[in-house]
This record gives C-alpha cells, sequence and structure tokens, in this order.
C-alpha cells in the first residue's frame, strides 16, 4: 500500500521536470548530426517527437541559431521536406498552434502501436515512441542503435527527474507494428480501471502478456539484470531511496535457484535475467483514484500551462493572445494560433513586442507580435 502511493506520487513529481532532462551517460550512435550530406527520405509513417526545439534554420545555412519552439512530449509531425540536412529536417505541428521549424532528426521517431521484442534485449509497448536510425528498407524500419530505452538509476544529490540515464539497444520493427496515428491515453482512474498511469522511466504492465506481474526491488536494493540465468551481468540499476518496480514476464529453474525475466525501464524497455522475488500484489482501486484526484489539482493555475510558469518567465506579465495571432522572427511568420492562448510579455522593440506563448502543454512558441495583438487577463493590469 506505501510503496503503492509512492510510485503514484513519482508520477505527479517527476512529469515536469522530465522537459529539461539531460539524456546520456552512454554515447549515441548512428546519424551524423555534423554531416550536410542529404540522407534518403523519412519513411511515410506517423512521426512523433519528444521534448526538443525547433530552430528557425539548420546548423551552417547562413543565419544565425534562433529558436523558435520547445515541443511536448509526444505530437504528430508532418514533414514539409523530406531530406535531412546536418541531422535536420523540416516539419510541421499542427494543433492549438500551427508551426513549422527544423527538428533534429536525433529527437524524431515512431510509435510502435502492436507491443513485442525488439532484438534480443529489447522490448516496445503500444505507444512507445522509437527513435529513427538505421537503414530504411521496403519492409522494415532499422532502428540500430537509435531506440534508446529510459531507465533510472539513482544518483546521489541529483533531484527527481533528472538522473535518467539512455541505453540503446538494437533491433528492428517491421511496418506492421508501427502506428499511423497518435495512439489514445489509456488508464481511466475509475472502479473498472483504477491504474491512472505509471511512473515516467516504470513500467506499465498493459504493455505485457496477460501473465506478467509486477515485481517490487525494495529501497536501498541494487538490481542488476543478466543475459540469461546465471550468466554475465550487462546492466546494473542502482539503489533507490523508494524503491522502484519491474514487470516478470517469465521464469526459469536452475542448478542455482530460480530466476526472473524482467522488463526494466519506461517503455521501450530493457529485458534481462535477475534472482527470483515475490510479485507485487494487485494496486488498490481507491488509493489509484484517489491519486488521480490529487494530480488533477496539480494541473496549472487557471489553465495556464506549464510552460508558461516555469520560474524564468514568471517575472513577465501575462497575456492573453487571440487565435488567428501570427508569431514571426526576422520578419517570417513561422506559427499561427488557432485557438486563444496565454502569453508572457517580453521587451518591446521597434514597435514589435518579445513573448513566450502556449495554448496547451504540446508547444511553446517565443517570437515577436505587435503589442496591440495582447489582451489584457482579468485580474491583471492592462497591457502598455
Amino acid at each position: 500500500m506505501k510503496l503503492a502511493l509512492l510510485h503514484m506520487l513519482a508520477v505527479l513529481f517527476l512529469v515536469v521536470p522530465l522537459a529539461c532532462s539531460p539524456h546520456g551517460s552512454l554515447p549515441e550512435r548512428g546519424l551524423d548530426l555534423g554531416s550536410a550530406a542529404p540522407q534518403p527520405p523519412l519513411p511515410s509513417l506517423l512521426l512523433t517527437t519528444t521534448h526538443t526545439t525547433l530552430w528557425m534554420s539548420t546548423p551552417g545555412a547562413g543565419r544565425p541559431p534562433t529558436r523558435l519552439a520547445h515541443t511536448g512530449a509526444r505530437l504528430r509531425l508532418e514533414v514539409l521536406d523530406p531530406v535531412v540536412r546536418a541531422g535536420y529536417v523540416q516539419v510541421q505541428i499542427k494543433g492549438g498552434i500551427q508551426v513549422q521549424g527544423y527538428a533534429r532528426l536525433q529527437d524524431l521517431g515512431v510509435c510502435a502501436c502492436a507491443p513485442g521484442p525488439l532484438g534480443a534485449r529489447g522490448y516496445v509497448g503500444a505507444g512507445n515512441l522509437v527513435r529513427l536510425g538505421g537503414a530504411m528498407r521496403a519492409e522494415t524500419l532499422g532502428i540500430a542503435d537509435q531506440a534508446l530505452v529510459r531507465v533510472r538509476p539513482w544518483e546521489q544529490g541529483k533531484p527527481w527527474g533528472h538522473e535518467y540515464t539512455w541505453i540503446p539497444v538494437a533491433g528492428e520493427l517491421p511496418r506492421e507494428r508501427l502506428c499511423r496515428a497518435i495512439p489514445p491515453k489509456r488508464h481511466a482512474g475509475t472502479n473498472a480501471d483504477p491504474i491512472i498511469g505509471h511512473a515516467l522511466g516504470e513500467p506499465d504492465l498493459e504493455d505485457f502478456p496477460k501473465n506478467a506481474v509486477y515485481v517490487d526491488i525494495p529501497a536501498g536494493v541494487t538490481l542488476t539484470l543478466r543475459d540469461a540465468p546465471d550468466g554475465p551481468a550487462f546492466l546494473t540499476r542502482d539503489a533507490e531511496p523508494y524503491g522502484f518496480v519491474v514487470v516478470r514476464i517469465g521464469q526459469q529453474h536452475t542448478a542455482t535457484g530460480d530466476w526472473d525475466h524482467v522488463a526494466v525501464g519506461g517503455g521501450p524497455y530493457v529485458l534481462g535475467w535477475m534472482p527470483s522475488r515475490p510479485a507485487q500484489p494487485p494496486m488498490e482501486g481507491g488509493l489509484a483514484m484517489l491519486g488521480a484526484l490529487v494530480g488533477g489539482t496539480l494541473g496549472s493555475a487557471a489553465g495556464v500551462p506549464f510552460s508558461l510558469q516555469a520560474k524564468d518567465l514568471q517575472r513577465f506579465p501575462l497575456r492573453v493572445l487571440p487565435a488567428g495571432s501570427a508569431v514571426q522572427q526576422y520578419g517570417e511568420v513561422f506559427a499561427t494560433l488557432s485557438s486563444d492562448g496565454w502569453a508572457r510579455a517580453g521587451d518591446v522593440q521597434d514597435g514589435w513586442q518579445y513573448v513566450w506563448v502556449a495554448v496547451d502543454g504540446d508547444v511553446l512558441v517565443e517570437g515577436w507580435v505587435r503589442p496591440e495583438a495582447l489582451r489584457a487577463v482579468p485580474g491583471q493590469p492592462v497591457p502598455k
């Protein structure tokens, strides 16, 4: 009961910090992001993005690097130019704000809609984001070292949300396992479906066959994964102050005892073997629903997106930017609001005001608008 509550609270505390988490104790290989040579066109599949930045131009294009927008965790992307230049591709995002810019190919991926193995050590669940990379052929999309698995080792002194590591695994996903649309969110938080979600970096039981179960790794216990029962170790996940969970997908008995075949991470997952541990009892619906209620109260103040509540933006006055407004950089429009949005109003120069604009959690745009386009927020001073 206590451990389930801690897992649930981790959802509430980790969802915001992950947007700025540093990734990577292991080097990423595959794409040469410094090469200006065109690469093969991207496949006609659903492309999505992890937290990334959109830029006005590619490196070496003769313009200073100008940031246009920060994206949310998973959005549908449309490719405006299929040629990859210097590791970047021109894309467009539609939603509350329609915005276009250049994104790193390294930050783009595809969604797997059919769960199952990815190579010898990997496993993807429904809706998991898999990064692009490797050779692209007619039947399969090669993933190579660009399929990155999120695990959460604890490092002393690092705050929650800043201790993620990316572990590369190798494999191929057939096209029929990939999504053509953003999959719907799971977990209703009701009596019929009491789960409200899972902590970032932790496994979701619904990604696995019905005989899979959660297994607790208690506080203070280090997890070592092996290639096989009694086999060599290949990954160690450090102990955490509140423990964490893995998913057991199989068991095997050897002369040294019982072994569990487990999945670690938040999807895609790393598969490995560990000495057998007891399965976790089922989560109680009432506790999970309480978490949903508490989580709902922590969403955002008066509907203002989290991105505009960041500490470095709170010193700028909050305004409303109506639907149809255009945001530009260097005299070029790159974003248009489809719905009324919120804006933080910055400096005014030559009749233009610098703003940070968001409608929801999908994307945060920054650029220039006419000051008269901004409207007052009820209860706040009128814009000057």
